[in-house]
């Protein structure tokens, strides 16, 4: 178990620092599940100069207002109320819901980055 944490850990970071690169990048998490605790999590660990975690969006009522490891759960509709440069999709399940509505929003989706998918 401690192996796959491990595995899992160190992929997050390869993929943050693949994403960021040497720019500060404020991001937002799209997706309060499991992956968006490992993500949070792996942050609150293992700090990088290059990514802060602005706020996490979550279309479920009864998650909004709650924090995740220290960061803020807000509705979709909150999203331009937060100064951040792309939206992390974090979440398997409803990745491709998530990349619809971020669509139909006319988010620039060249700011946005996607754990899984392409």
């Amino acid at each position: 178990m401690r192996q796959m944490y491990q595995t899992s850990r160190d992929n997050i970071i390869n993929f943050i620092l693949d994403i960021t690169g040497k720019e500060k990048n404020r991001l937002l998490l799209y997706g309060a599940g499991e992956v968006a605790e490992m993500i949070a999590q792996v942050i609150k660990d293992e700090p990088t100069d290059h990514l802060e975690i602005v706020a996490i969006i979550d279309d479920d009522e009864k998650r909004q207002g709650e924090d995740l490891y220290g960061f803020k759960i807000i509705p979709f509709d909150d999203i331009n109320r937060y100064r951040h440069d792309g939206i992390l999709i974090a979440s398997y399940t409803h990745h491709s819901m998530m990349v619809k509505k971020l669509k139909e929003r006319k988010y620039d989706m060249d700011k946005t980055y996607q754990f899984f998918g392409n």
